[in-house]
């Protein structure tokens, strides 16, 4: 698992997929908003600096954050003083390491609800991976600790509901939900090949849906309760498709898609009715973007975009307007920001460059 791109696009973020959503009973097709695509108009600066979120070890440490409550509790990963990777919490903006069962060798958390139940996985000394889950900063406990093979969570809502993939020993990933110590199957047994969940709806009654990615790359959303499988809409000639996040009521979810072997664009899914469309807000200025998180209303979205020169920067998008740059820690032109996660009250995630181009330490922008 990668967990530290380099500064270009091109390169695949494991723990920010791009993924599809499935709604049971809907049709989909595609509208791509070509105005909206315009690079020309999506360079305006936010105005207000990143926040240093620090790491275990200081200064010369690495961080990134990745996902964060409405509460303002953050989590993401941090090397230690041993140079061991680390699952770590924000709290009060203040960083401290996550409990780990014994046998660890390292970790990630990767999302956290409103409750403050965090999601993410470990790895022990034989390399397998096991999806865990934290309540607050104290409990640690694994979501499958009787499956035969690898597994990570990605994804949680305030109902429990967690997502994430597993993959049997000899076996390819699969889009699961976690539940009661086991893992099910998120998508139909007739769709073979890779899939992955990455995101769960937030609806406090009622069904919520799972988004992700299945088969030849292509976005798709799902009932959590079962229900027909649904692809999102793309633009003719499409390669690849994914979704990254959605909003509280699964009618809005926020990825990325490609054309050919072109670079990705950030794509944006709005459902109505029985059917999608798909809207391109372009970049800022250069040539590749991608979603990595949208708010719980599904108005502002989150994610990383190439820029017209220097190194890609982390940016905030609504529909109707510009494309934000968000900066980085440093105002060389060659360090990179990566934006990843938004919460309810606008605090936006993700991490920077320290400067020159080199370090790497997560960042809040408020």
């Amino acid at each position: 698992m990668r967990m530290f791109p380099s500064k270009s696009l091109r390169s695949k973020v494991v723990w920010i997929p791009a993924w599809v959503a499935c709604v049971a009973g809907t049709a989909c097709s595609a509208e791509v908003d070509e105005n909206d695509g315009d690079s020309s108009k999506t360079v305006d600066p936010i105005g207000a600096a990143p926040v240093d979120l620090g790491t275990l070890v200081g200064p010369v440490g690495i961080s990134q954050a990745l996902g964060i409550n409405d509460n303002d509790v953050i989590v993401g990963l941090s090397y230690d003083s041993s140079g061991t990777l680390r699952a770590v919490t924000w709290v009060n903006r203040r960083i401290g390491a996550l409990p780990l069962p014994s046998g660890t060798v390292r970790s990630v958390a990767q999302d956290i609800n409103n409750n403050g139940v965090a999601v993410g996985w470990r790895a022990d000394a034989s390399g397998r991976t096991l999806a865990v889950k934290w309540t607050g900063t104290s409990s640690v406990s694994d979501l499958a600790p009787g499956y035969d093979g690898n597994s990570t969570a990605l994804a949680i809502n305030d109902r429990g509901e967690i997502v994430g993939f597993a993959a049997p020993s000899g076996g390819v990933k699969r889009a699961v939900r976690f539940v009661n110590g086991t893992v099910v199957d998120v998508l139909p047994p007739n769709l073979a090949g890779v899939s992955i969940a990455n995101a769960i709806s937030n609806r406090t009654t009622g069904t919520n849906f799972i988004f992700g990615q299945f088969g030849s790359k292509s976005a798709y959303d799902c009932s959590a309760s079962g229900g027909s499988f649904v692809a999102l809409p793309s633009a003719e000639g499409t390669s690849y498709s994914g979704v990254a996040g959605t909003a509280s009521d699964g009618a809005t979810a926020a990825g990325s898609y490609r054309i050919g072997t072109g670079p990705r664009h950030v794509a944006l899914w709005k459902g109505s009715g029985t059917s999608w469309s798909m809207v391109d807000p372009g970049t800022l200025g250069g040539a590749a973007s991608f979603a990595a998180g949208i708010n719980a209303t599904g108005t502002i979205v989150v994610g990383t975009s190439d820029r017209a020169s220097g190194a890609a920067h982390g940016f905030r998008w609504s529909p109707g307007s510009r494309m934000i740059d968000l900066g980085a820690l440093s105002s060389d032109s060659s360090c990179f920001s990566r934006a990843a996660a938004i919460n309810s009250v606008g605090t936006i995630v993700g991490y920077s460059c320290v400067s020159g181009g080199s370090g790497q330490h997560a960042v809040a922008w408020n």
